[in-house]
């Protein structure tokens, strides 16, 4: 189903919610190919881990994964933890949609608008507070749930608007590449980033077919997003020998990759890419 975008809303908000901790214990996936840190630049220094050793206290994050620097990063920053009362990430279990979006809340929590765009001469009009209540209409989004402000937060600023013509946001179910792609492309037009990813009739198909071996399988509502999520660096494909990437858009992210995400999109904010 589309995770439908929109336009940069006149009033948007920065939710200053306490940490909010991921305890939904999704099952481990099959093996698949996963995005990999080639994207992150060299200029990814403020990576506190070493080259060699990861210092995020998870017993299946092994230092020679291409994710291990990225997950200590993302737990630095207090973006992604792992299963509450255990040592465990999870780097291969796949991320649900509520889980997204909590990330991305917190991406907000953290940020400094004063330099963004838009928002540095409007952050008098930034909404702080989101409670716990449900607020969006959405009937499958129960009060108090560890994800419920952080949706509230994210219809507000119409960084998801959930099922396409139902009343359900699925915030349980398997966020899909191509979902969180749009998710991204959401958030870089509200920071101001890349406004032009809003927009979804402005079709950019013929450059998504240029960018990934599998574009055929990207729906047409994802397209723009999809190359705004790899010019910024967040996804980038899946490499292949001698060809184009593959994109994989209707598998589940992996939450390795969304620690990526949570990464590059931390130090877009501050300037560091």
């Amino acid at each position: 189903m589309e995770e439908r975008m929109h336009s940069i809303h006149s009033e948007c908000a920065l939710g200053v919610s306490a940490a909010l901790v991921l305890t939904l214990c999704a099952a481990p996936q099959a093996a698949f190919a996963s995005e990999s840190a080639d994207s992150l630049d060299a200029s990814l220094g403020a990576l506190s881990a070493s080259a060699d050793e990861s210092q995020a206290p998870f017993s299946d994050v092994s230092d020679g994964e291409w994710y291990a620097q990225i997950v200590d990063r993302a737990y630095t920053l207090g973006l992604l933890t792992g299963y509450e009362g255990t040592d465990l990430f999870g780097p291969s279990d796949g991320m649900t949609r509520g889980q997204m979006v909590v990330v991305l809340k917190r991406l907000f929590d953290n940020a400094d608008f004063s330099g963004a765009p838009y928002w540095g001469s409007h952050a008098d009009e930034l909404r702080l507070d989101f409670p716990s209540g449900n607020e969006t209409g959405f009937t499958d989004v129960s009060d108090g749930e560890y994800y419920t402000a952080a949706i509230n937060w994210a219809m507000h600023y119409h960084i998801v608007s959930g099922y396409d013509g139902t009343d359900k946001f699925g915030p349980n179910d398997p966020l899909t590449r191509e979902q969180c792609a749009k998710m991204i492309a959401s958030w870089l037009g509200f920071y101001g980033y890349d406004p032009s990813a809003s927009y979804p009739d402005w079709d950019r198909s013929d450059e998504v077919f240029l960018a990934y071996s599998d574009a055929g399988d990207i729906s047409l509502w994802a397209r723009n997003a999809v190359l705004a999520a790899r010019q910024n660096g967040c996804m980038t494909g899946v490499p292949s020998d001698g060809g184009l990437p593959q994109f994989y858009p209707k598998r589940s992210l992996e939450r390795c990759e969304a620690a990526k995400i949570a990464v590059v999109l931390h130090e877009t904010m501050h300037g560091q890419i």
